[in-house]
Protein backbone atom coordinates (compact mmCIF):
# COMPACT_ATOMS: atom_id res chain seq x y z
CA UNK A 1 0.00 0.00 0.00
CA UNK A 2 2.96 2.73 0.72
CA UNK A 3 4.05 1.75 -2.85
CA UNK A 4 0.59 3.10 -3.97
CA UNK A 5 0.68 5.87 -1.87
CA UNK A 6 3.93 7.07 -3.29
CA UNK A 7 2.68 6.69 -6.82
CA UNK A 8 4.11 3.38 -7.75
CA UNK A 9 2.25 0.94 -10.09
CA UNK A 10 2.40 -2.71 -8.43
CA UNK A 11 2.99 -5.24 -11.42
CA UNK A 12 2.60 -8.61 -11.30
CA UNK A 13 4.04 -9.52 -14.56
CA UNK A 14 5.82 -8.80 -17.34
CA UNK A 15 3.25 -8.15 -19.58
CA UNK A 16 1.77 -5.61 -17.49
CA UNK A 17 5.35 -4.04 -17.21
CA UNK A 18 4.95 -3.82 -21.28
CA UNK A 19 1.85 -2.25 -21.42
CA UNK A 20 2.66 0.36 -18.66
CA UNK A 21 3.38 3.65 -20.04
CA UNK A 22 6.07 5.61 -18.15
CA UNK A 23 5.28 6.29 -14.12
CA UNK A 24 6.63 4.57 -11.83
CA UNK A 25 6.48 0.60 -11.04
CA UNK A 26 7.15 -1.84 -8.73
CA UNK A 27 7.77 -5.34 -10.36
CA UNK A 28 7.30 -8.36 -7.95
CA UNK A 29 7.51 -11.91 -9.63
CA UNK A 30 7.21 -14.57 -7.38
CA UNK A 31 8.12 -17.75 -7.96
CA UNK A 32 10.46 -17.32 -11.11
CA UNK A 33 11.47 -20.69 -12.23
CA UNK A 34 14.26 -21.83 -14.68
CA UNK A 35 13.71 -22.40 -18.24
CA UNK A 36 16.41 -24.82 -18.41
CA UNK A 37 14.91 -27.07 -15.28
CA UNK A 38 12.87 -29.35 -17.32
CA UNK A 39 11.89 -31.05 -13.86
CA UNK A 40 9.28 -27.82 -12.97
CA UNK A 41 6.50 -26.38 -15.22
CA UNK A 42 5.44 -23.13 -15.11
CA UNK A 43 9.26 -21.51 -16.30
CA UNK A 44 9.98 -18.28 -17.59
CA UNK A 45 12.63 -17.07 -19.53
CA UNK A 46 13.58 -14.75 -16.41
CA UNK A 47 15.97 -13.15 -18.82
CA UNK A 48 13.19 -11.82 -21.16
CA UNK A 49 11.78 -10.35 -17.83
CA UNK A 50 15.25 -8.74 -16.76
CA UNK A 51 15.41 -7.31 -20.51
CA UNK A 52 11.74 -5.78 -20.08
CA UNK A 53 12.54 -4.19 -16.37
CA UNK A 54 16.17 -2.54 -17.72
CA UNK A 55 14.54 -1.08 -21.36
CA UNK A 56 11.72 0.43 -18.59
CA UNK A 57 14.02 2.19 -16.68
CA UNK A 58 16.41 2.90 -19.34
CA UNK A 59 17.31 7.06 -19.57
CA UNK A 60 15.78 7.46 -16.28
CA UNK A 61 17.65 9.40 -13.71
CA UNK A 62 18.50 6.98 -11.32
CA UNK A 63 17.07 3.47 -10.43
CA UNK A 64 17.58 0.62 -8.42
CA UNK A 65 16.40 -2.92 -9.36
CA UNK A 66 17.25 -6.00 -6.57
CA UNK A 67 16.86 -9.56 -9.15
CA UNK A 68 17.08 -12.58 -6.88
CA UNK A 69 16.98 -15.84 -7.81
CA UNK A 70 16.37 -17.61 -4.87
CA UNK A 71 16.11 -21.20 -6.44
CA UNK A 72 19.47 -21.61 -6.08
CA UNK A 73 18.73 -21.77 -2.40
CA UNK A 74 15.88 -23.72 -2.30
CA UNK A 75 17.10 -26.59 -4.91
CA UNK A 76 20.39 -26.45 -2.66
CA UNK A 77 18.38 -27.06 0.33
CA UNK A 78 16.69 -30.16 -1.11
CA UNK A 79 20.42 -31.70 -2.06
CA UNK A 80 18.69 -30.95 -5.81
CA UNK A 81 21.81 -30.76 -7.69
CA UNK A 82 20.70 -30.61 -11.52
CA UNK A 83 17.95 -28.12 -9.94
CA UNK A 84 20.51 -25.87 -8.72
CA UNK A 85 22.59 -26.11 -11.59
CA UNK A 86 19.99 -24.95 -14.12
CA UNK A 87 19.19 -21.60 -11.45
CA UNK A 88 22.95 -21.05 -11.82
CA UNK A 89 22.72 -21.48 -15.49
CA UNK A 90 19.57 -18.92 -14.88
CA UNK A 91 21.29 -16.16 -13.25
CA UNK A 92 24.84 -16.32 -15.65
CA UNK A 93 22.15 -15.63 -18.17
CA UNK A 94 20.50 -12.51 -15.86
CA UNK A 95 23.85 -11.68 -15.24
CA UNK A 96 25.48 -11.43 -18.96
CA UNK A 97 22.24 -9.40 -19.46
CA UNK A 98 22.76 -6.78 -16.73
CA UNK A 99 26.43 -6.41 -17.92
CA UNK A 100 25.45 -5.72 -21.65
CA UNK A 101 22.99 -3.03 -19.94
CA UNK A 102 26.35 -1.53 -18.69
CA UNK A 103 28.11 -1.70 -21.74
CA UNK A 104 25.59 1.10 -22.77
CA UNK A 105 24.61 2.61 -19.50
CA UNK A 106 28.20 3.33 -18.08
CA UNK A 107 26.85 4.81 -15.16
CA UNK A 108 25.14 1.74 -13.95
CA UNK A 109 26.48 -0.18 -10.72
CA UNK A 110 26.34 -3.66 -10.63
CA UNK A 111 26.59 -5.79 -6.72
CA UNK A 112 26.24 -9.59 -7.58
CA UNK A 113 26.37 -11.63 -4.34
CA UNK A 114 24.59 -14.16 -2.55
CA UNK A 115 23.38 -13.80 1.23
CA UNK A 116 24.48 -17.30 1.99
CA UNK A 117 26.02 -20.60 0.97
CA UNK A 118 23.76 -23.96 0.97
CA UNK A 119 24.51 -27.73 0.79
CA UNK A 120 28.08 -27.49 1.33
CA UNK A 121 28.98 -29.06 -1.84
CA UNK A 122 32.13 -31.12 -2.55
CA UNK A 123 34.02 -30.70 -5.13
CA UNK A 124 34.15 -34.51 -6.00
CA UNK A 125 32.98 -37.92 -4.62
CA UNK A 126 34.75 -41.20 -4.64
CA UNK A 127 33.72 -42.25 -7.35
CA UNK A 128 33.96 -39.08 -9.66
CA UNK A 129 30.52 -39.00 -10.69
CA UNK A 130 28.41 -35.75 -10.50
CA UNK A 131 25.08 -35.70 -8.39
CA UNK A 132 22.66 -35.00 -5.23
CA UNK A 133 25.90 -36.86 -3.56
CA UNK A 134 27.88 -34.10 -3.78
CA UNK A 135 26.34 -32.62 -1.07
CA UNK A 136 27.22 -32.41 2.86
CA UNK A 137 24.48 -30.84 4.37
CA UNK A 138 21.33 -29.22 3.89
CA UNK A 139 21.46 -26.29 5.83
CA UNK A 140 23.33 -23.19 5.11
CA UNK A 141 26.90 -23.37 5.75
CA UNK A 142 29.45 -20.92 6.83
CA UNK A 143 31.45 -20.61 3.33
CA UNK A 144 32.47 -17.22 1.90
CA UNK A 145 30.23 -15.98 -0.65
CA UNK A 146 31.96 -13.72 -3.73
CA UNK A 147 31.29 -10.44 -4.28
CA UNK A 148 31.43 -8.90 -8.01
CA UNK A 149 31.10 -5.26 -8.79
CA UNK A 150 31.45 -3.56 -11.60
CA UNK A 151 31.11 -0.25 -12.17
CA UNK A 152 31.66 0.37 -8.23
CA UNK A 153 34.63 2.84 -7.00
CA UNK A 154 35.70 -0.28 -4.17
CA UNK A 155 39.12 -0.40 -2.31
CA UNK A 156 39.58 -2.31 0.57
CA UNK A 157 40.06 -5.97 1.63
CA UNK A 158 39.73 -8.99 -0.34
CA UNK A 159 37.57 -10.30 1.65
CA UNK A 160 35.07 -8.15 3.77
CA UNK A 161 32.49 -8.74 6.21
CA UNK A 162 28.58 -9.70 4.15
CA UNK A 163 27.07 -6.71 6.06
CA UNK A 164 29.48 -3.90 4.43
CA UNK A 165 27.62 -4.56 1.25
CA UNK A 166 24.95 -2.22 3.16
CA UNK A 167 27.87 0.49 3.34
CA UNK A 168 28.65 -0.07 -0.32
CA UNK A 169 24.99 0.11 -1.43
CA UNK A 170 24.39 3.46 0.80
CA UNK A 171 27.67 4.78 -0.75
CA UNK A 172 26.28 4.05 -4.12
CA UNK A 173 22.59 5.66 -3.33
CA UNK A 174 24.17 8.88 -1.86
CA UNK A 175 26.23 9.73 -4.57
CA UNK A 176 23.37 9.61 -7.20
CA UNK A 177 26.38 9.31 -9.88
CA UNK A 178 25.09 5.56 -10.31
CA UNK A 179 21.97 3.39 -10.86
CA UNK A 180 22.45 0.40 -9.27
CA UNK A 181 21.75 -3.30 -9.72
CA UNK A 182 22.17 -5.86 -7.70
Amino acid sequence: RQFEDEGYSLLGSKEELDALEGGKAVLTLPSLRSKYNTNLSGQVDYGEVVDAVLNFLKGENGFCVMIEEAYIDKCSHNNDFYGAMCEVKTMSDIFERVLAFCEEEEDTAVLLTADHETGGLKLKTEDNEFGNNLYTTGNHTGANVNLYLKNVPFEGERTIDNTYVFVICEALVKNKKFNFCT
